[in-house]
């Protein structure tokens, strides 16, 4: 139950940082890139190259006008305790005017969760299990009042943090921040609390932010706190965010009673009755999926029918490979064949799975020669199959 909560509640940090960059750009805000604009950063300047904060200097609005430019990255560190249970937090974060990238390791013991998500172009894509998803529009954490408060921060004075003199900023005494603005309304049940602290050198450069959450864990009435702290650098500097690769698009067929996800270059026919479901590529690669009554057959029994019904139809038909495996958790037989028609050679990877009284196939076609194109995409296909057109064809990260 607490390794399930723990990436949703990290992740969900963030979010808001970028919403701040949007805010601070607006000409509400009455704050432009051209006021203090800073000079890049490589790295978080050392004490000694730090210039002598001054007390009574209020850096404020230049630290607001550094982040509006919307170029910096940040390496994350914290750490994440419910009850006894406690995991480091790692990762970075790049931002560059709007498009963001970023990627978080939560290290439970014996098993460390990484999450990776990019927004291009005010699109947002999450990679599971090494594919990329669009992400859906809405839904998430509400980071307004999050964003707010962090518009709102007002320098407090001088500090002497990790042996540097820092300008700390803060929002106002009394402001609230809600634990939903970072996801945590589920585990915690909306009750808690949330600090922000930002930390900047004397010319207003954006240094260090500071979030930390406590709260009591719903399911085990465990006290609980998250601490993560963005260590900024190259404020203004040259940021590049290369796009996703292939993007994989979730496809559900009530007819056929399953799911699954396909690249989003691809077109799709859905079947009708006796024909199977049509993902075609702009190449010539093409899927077939569907399911057809198993009539008592075991798995194997099933395949042997199949490779029997094959033969007949294809002669030339050969049976490259024919092995174990797994699909939606249950056992299967992925075959390689190859076969020639009308002088052309083909191939193609076909899975077939029995569950209750349906079997299920998953066929994919190409040219002979491109094999390992077409292992690449069933991989994709199989790992993202479920039974049941209900359930999500996206794996859990």
């Amino acid at each position: 139950m607490i390794r399930k909560r723990i990436p949703t509640l990290t992740l969900a940090l963030l979010i808001p940082l970028a919403g701040l960059v949007a805010a601070c750009s607006s000409s509400a805000m009455g704050v432009t890139n051209q006021s203090a604009q800073p000079q890049p950063l490589a790295t978080a300047p050392a004490p000694t190259l730090l210039p002598t904060p001054s007390p009574t200097a209020d850096v404020s609005k230049a630290f607001l006008a550094a982040l509006a430019g919307g170029r910096f990255s940040a390496r994350i560190s914290g750490q994440v305790q419910i009850g006894s249970l406690s995991a480091p937090v790692s990762g970075t974060y790049e931002a560059n005017a709007g498009d963001v990238h970023q990627k978080l390791t939560i290290d439970l013991p014996g098993n460390p969760q990484t999450t990776e998500s990019l927004t291009i172009d005010g699109v947002s894509y999450v990679l599971r299990e090494g594919r990329w998803f669009q992400k859906p529009a809405g839904g998430g954490s509400d980071s307004s009042a999050l964003t707010k408060a962090m518009l709102s921060v007002v320098d407090t004075g001088v500090v002497t943090r990790d042996g540097r003199q820092l300008h700390h900023l803060a929002p106002p005494a009394g402001t609230s921040i809600p634990l939903s603005t970072l996801g945590l309304t589920d585990a915690a049940g909306g009750t808690g609390t949330v600090s922000l602290d930002f930390y900047a050198a004397d010319v207003g450069t954006p240094l260090a932010m500071a979030i930390t959450a406590r709260w009591t864990d719903v399911g085990s009435n465990l006290p609980s706190v998250m601490s993560v702290e963005f260590a900024f650098a190259n404020v203004g500097g040259q940021i590049r965010i290369a796009p996703p690769g292939q993007v994989w698009t979730p496809f559900s067929s009530k007819r056929y009673g399953y799911s699954l996800a396909y690249p989003s270059d691809w077109e799709v026919k859905r079947g009708t009755r006796g024909h199977p479901d049509e993902f075609l590529s702009a190449n010539v690669e093409s899927l077939y999926a569907m399911r057809v009554p198993s009539g008592g057959y075991s798995l194997n029994a099933g395949v042997s029918s199949f490779v029997a019904g094959l033969r007949r139809a294809s002669p030339t038909a050969k049976i490259v490979s024919n092995r174990a495996t797994r699909i939606d958790g249950i056992k299967a037989r992925r075959l390689e064949i190859a076969w020639t028609a009308k002088g052309q050679k083909y191939s193609s990877i076909v899975v077939i799975a029995v569950k209750g009284s349906y079997a299920y196939i998953l066929q994919v076609y190409g040219l002979r020669g491109d094999l390992a194109t077409l292992r690449v995409y069933m991989d994709g296909f199989a790992d993202t199959f479920r039974i049941g057109s209900g359930r999500s064809s996206t794996p859990s990260g």
